[in-house]
């Protein structure tokens, strides 16, 4: 008698699950990774370690995103339409216009929306960007800031919802007094290797959020970060 694992049921039955069922099964392997994986640190304990890599390979390949990089990272880089002028002008509106009703979340704040996140969130170039590093997508028109501001503000081990599919991660500012700490840290599709990225403003990082195990490692004394995270969702 042949026994199954947990992987290969489950990969046997997803093309049968509608979404909403998928999205319960996503939801529950990114909490059990949160427990077993809090902080991007690969656990020490073999059971545990096996579990994580094996959810991660579920989570990579669960809702038949074809074009998955192996890292996880499909594009990380500053396009030409990151202009100087169009930093400062995020810069400017995450500071000044959402900062201020930004809602306090579990480790950082979360402002909606903003008139310039709104439009590059539509652009033309942005779809294009990740057209060229993903697959044909709609934007979802969600653009959202992101505030970590205090010593262990940060964001766990997780994968995004829906609305976050394909996920491009704009960063708008890294400041500190003396070491820049914090990074943005993403496993590869099978959770056998964590790699750490330290962004300079205007980069931006485009990654499948629904289906690869990222998250952000606490700052330290001094240490402030802003980004802009907006959501495609892959045609067809």
């Amino acid at each position: 008698m042949v026994i199954e694992s947990f992987s290969e049921s489950i990969l046997k039955i997803k093309d049968k699950l509608n979404s909403k069922e998928l999205a319960l099964l996503r939801g529950s392997l990114s909490m059990a990774i949160q427990e077993i994986c809090p902080n991007g640190v690969l656990p020490k304990n073999n059971e545990e370690l096996s579990l994580f890599k094996e959810y991660a390979y579920l989570i990579s390949r669960i809702q038949n995103h074809n074009k998955i990089s192996e890292t996880g990272v499909n594009y990380f880089g500053r396009p030409s339409f990151m202009t100087d002028k169009l930093l400062n002008q995020l810069i400017n509106e995450a500071k000044n216009e959402v900062r201020p009703r930004a809602i306090k979340q579990i480790g950082h704040y979360l402002g909606l929306g903003g008139t310039i996140a709104d439009r590059i969130a539509l652009s033309n170039e942005l779809n294009e960007l990740v057209t060229t590093y993903t697959t044909q997508s709609t934007p979802t028109g969600i653009a959202s800031y992101l505030f970590y501001e205090k010593v262990g503000d940060g964001l766990a081990a997780h994968v995004d919802t829906t609305s976050f599919s394909i996920n491009v991660n704009i960063n708008l500012w890294h400041e500190a007094v003396g070491n820049k700490n914090s990074f943005l840290y993403v496993f590869d599709i099978n959770g056998e290797k964590m790699r750490k990225y330290y962004f300079k403003p205007g980069e931006i990082m485009i990654t499948y959020g629904d289906s690869i195990v990222h998250g952000r490692s606490q700052l330290s004394v001094n240490e402030s970060i802003g980004i802009l995270t907006i959501g495609f969702t892959p045609r067809g």
